[in-house]
């Protein structure tokens, strides 16, 4: 298959010294800003949540348990200890999908680079171009951003409802994923025509980008999957540009490329 191939080259790629210099960079930043993340959004909300008196805001009937020594004390500390279990699994499950979003976006600032080390190792035959319109490539990525962003912030209810949240989140994080992966390698390798004709419309490539996803939800495995997608997906575009150039079906059928 097809996407065999593109993981195949690009776990090669990815072991090589200087593509492990570059992915160092957003790994060590993202780790950072998660320990930062979820480090403050659990002071703030633990502290919200113990700093909330029983008797302020407890019903009556809960009142006259809360007051009985043991028993009051008991269903207390159970009551804070589930709420605050229910808080830490959501905000780390939010937290963890905020820093795949982050970890891409740091990585953006590294594509050209990854994607010339792709080239010279793969595809020296090819013309390796860019996006002359910059700031319309980046107004593309900050739309996707914030309507999906949008859209998880009006399904987090939905989180509460099992298996249904969780698909439907995880389903609106796979499109942000993929879109922002397109436009990033793509506008770094094709000029305005190219991306036009080889990235938005010609779609497809769900496959690839689904596992790449579901690699993206293991913790600290997460750190490094954006550096690897974008080598996958530099892959999978000039593929596409080989086979659009020559006509030939060997690029498509999952012939390998010469090293």
């Amino acid at each position: 298959m097809q996407s065999i191939v593109h993981f195949r080259l690009a776990a090669r790629d990815l072991l090589t010294r200087r593509m492990l210099a570059l992915a160092s960079v957003p790994f060590v930043v993202s780790i950072v800003v998660l320990g930062l993340l979820y480090g403050g959004l659990m002071v703030w909300l633990y502290g919200l949540l113990f700093g909330i008196t029983p008797a302020e805001s407890l019903p009556e009937w809960m009142r006259v348990i809360a007051m009985t020594p043991v028993v009051g004390t008991t269903l207390r500390e159970f009551f804070l200890f589930a709420i605050g279990l229910v808080i830490s699994v959501i905000g780390f499950f939010l937290v963890s999908q905020m820093i795949v979003v982050t970890a891409i976006l740091i990585t953006g600032f590294f594509t050209r680079p990854i994607a010339k080390l792709v080239h010279q190792r793969h595809y020296s035959d090819l013309p390796m171009q860019k996006h002359d319109r910059v700031w319309r490539v980046f107004g593309a990525m900050l739309l996707r951003v914030l309507g999906y962003g949008l859209l998880v912030l009006v399904c987090l209810p939905l989180l509460l409802v099992p298996l249904l949240g969780v698909l439907l989140v995880n389903g609106i994080l796979l499109l942000l994923f993929r879109s922002l992966l397109m436009i990033d390698v793509g506008s770094n390798i094709f000029d305005e025509s190219g991306y036009r004709a080889l990235v938005i419309r010609r779609g497809g490539a769900w496959s690839e980008f689904l596992l790449l996803y579901l690699l993206s939800l293991v913790p600290l495995l997460n750190l490094l999957v954006p550096v690897y997608a974008v080598i996958v997906t530099t892959h999978l575009l000039f593929r596409r540009q080989a086979a659009a150039r020559s006509g030939a079906a060997e690029f498509l059928d999952g012939t390998d490329t010469p090293q």
